[in-house]
């Protein structure tokens, strides 16, 4: 009879979950590009007719000043919703900031997945990795579109895209910082 030595356990791998820092980030884009990009498209022409409604009663306000508060962030005048063709292209850039931000959510927070999936798993790290790349594609893909439209894209826009590119090329340029990893796996590192 022959008895085999017990194996070793494996060794735990790298935690897929995110750092304190991306997990912020992926919460504000979450929060102030998805939602907010999905809500002031999907009422633009709504909100478009509420500012010059604003404007008229209040003419001392700016134009620039009324675009901020009623969520004219997108193309400038009122080329959203000038043709039924415009308004429809509205209505689906804002269904896929929808969409980009349930992705990033359900990709990027296990625990809340579990919450709706219960015999749900940890998304993989690369996959995580994988879809910050896309976003990061899609950002620079955006810049080519507002560099080529420019006199067409508002200015809230293009600043709020630079600055969300730049906090995004951080995580991009070293994706090893994006996921923390499990104290356990320090630890036997130390020894």
């Amino acid at each position: 009879m022959c008895l085999a030595a017990p194996a070793a356990p494996a060794p735990a791998a790298p935690s897929a979950e995110l750092s304190t820092v991306y997990r912020w980030y992926v919460v504000y884009e979450c929060v102030l590009v998805n939602l907010v990009g999905f809500v002031t498209l999907f009422f633009q022409c709504e909100l478009q007719a509420g500012r010059a409604a604003f404007l008229k009663a209040f003419p001392q306000w700016a134009g620039v000043a009324a675009d901020s508060l009623f969520g004219h962030y997108w193309l400038q005048g009122d080329l959203n919703c000038a043709t039924p063709a415009a308004r429809c292209l509205t209505y689906m850039v804002a269904g896929w900031l929808m969409i980009a931000g349930t992705l990033q959510i359900f990709i990027n927070f296990d625990g809340l997945r579990r919450r709706v999936f219960p015999g749900d798993w940890d998304c993989p790290r690369g996959v995580k990795v994988a879809c910050m790349y896309a976003f990061f594609v899609c950002d620079w893909y955006w810049v080519v579109l507002m560099w080529a439209f420019r006199a067409t894209i508002g200015w809230q826009q293009i600043v709020g895209s630079a600055v969300d590119i730049a906090l995004r090329l951080a995580f991009a340029a070293k994706p090893s910082q994006q996921p923390r990893r499990h104290a356990t796996t320090k630890l036997r590192r130390l020894n």
